[in-house]
């Protein structure tokens, strides 16, 4: 079950601006006992509920500068379910504090750049703090007319841990905000993108580097059941990274219109506890992924068009019996390549303007 509420005021003037909302949220997440297992007719549950107040504020100079900023505070309780010899429901709050800066600046035609910081203070009620600084930057620059780089770098970091034991969602699944030793996760982003500009047309080309840190994963050989509750009997924890290449091109005829792209993308993760194993591909391992579509612009109303797309598949750490796995299985086999393709009509809609 999940709840939304957002309140929001929005005021502008000249060329600053101002938007401040409060937003509450609840996601709820509840099973029978007795379906799990354990003796007992009650349910058990896990969820998080969010109060935040944020307030934004943006300047814009005509065309040449325009910064954000603002602060957002955010009050939260987890309730977070565990497994072992006793089902137990735990509540943790926690507050946040984030800062943000953000600007633009056009320095020409041809260049832009912008750069930000984003400033997280994060206080559990019952474990040790953390602080974060963030920056951002981004540069365009237009050598020519027709064509546009761009390089991006980012930091960012995530101070909420989820793991699911099997293929459904729990109460039981792990659910964990950054205390009792958990770090936040940590990434830094890096990216070279180029894009050429045809007359009817786009090509376009990326590559990108990213490092992951505080990662965590079900250690091999360890049944929930038998953990005694304690997370840490079931959790280890890892770093990572990923990297990859995508391209997408895309060139509209008179009758026909051609979309396609590519995406070469690997995702690894390495743990202290497996370290045997080496550098593994992560759960979200997709290495390649492409979509190609063909339309024929039969009037100006309608089309017809035929398309398909491949994607590798995912990574399994279970096996079919939601057995734990061993070492030497552990992140070794991948579900099936999965392919399609589609033939879609597009009819012209019904004149309703007639009387």
């Amino acid at each position: 079950m999940c709840i939304r509420d957002r309140l929001s005021y929005t005021t502008q003037k000249g060329s600053l601006g101002n938007t401040t909302s409060v937003f509450y949220s609840a996601h709820n997440n509840r099973a029978y006992m007795g379906e799990m297992g354990y003796d007992g007719e009650s349910y058990v549950h896990s969820g998080i509920k969010s109060l935040n107040v944020a307030t934004d504020f943006s300047y814009a100079y005509e065309n040449l500068y325009h910064a954000r900023w603002g602060v957002k505070y955010a009050y939260e309780i987890y309730d977070l379910a565990s497994q072992g010899g006793e089902m137990t429901v735990r509540h943790e709050p926690v507050s946040q504090v984030s800062l943000y800066y953000d600007n633009l600046l056009r320095i020409s035609p041809e260049l832009s750049v912008q750069v930000g910081v984003h400033g997280v203070g994060y206080y559990p009620q019952h474990s040790r703090s953390f602080y974060s600084i963030q920056p951002r930057f981004s540069l365009k620059y237009f050598p020519s007319e027709k064509n546009l780089l761009y390089v991006n770098f980012s930091k960012m970091e995530q101070f909420y841990h989820f793991l699911r034991f099997d293929s459904f969602a729990l109460p039981t699944d792990f659910r964990m905000p950054s205390i009792e030793g958990y770090k936040p996760r940590s990434s830094e982003h890096y990216e070279i993108r180029w894009k050429h500009f045809l007359g009817n047309g786009v090509a376009d080309l990326s590559v990108y580097y990213k490092t992951r840190r505080n990662l965590l994963a079900l250690r091999p050989e360890t049944m929930m059941e038998n953990a005694d509750g304690l997370w840490k009997n079931y959790i280890m924890a890892g770093n990572g990274d990923s990297y990859g290449a995508q391209f997408y091109f895309y060139y509209n005829w008179k009758h026909f219109m051609l979309q396609c792209s590519y995406t070469y993308s690997r995702s690894r993760e390495w743990f202290t506890d497996v370290e045997e194993r080496g550098k593994l591909p992560s759960l979200y391992d997709i290495p390649h992924q492409m979509n190609v579509a063909l339309s024929y612009k039969v009037n100006s109303r309608s089309s017809v068009s035929i398309g398909g797309s491949l994607r590798s598949g995912k990574v399994t750490d279970t096996d079919t019996g939601f057995d734990p796995v061993s070492v030497k299985e552990f992140r070794a086999s991948r579900e099936a390549m999965n392919y399609s393709c589609l033939l879609y009509t597009s009819p012209s809609p019904r004149d309703r303007t007639r009387s």
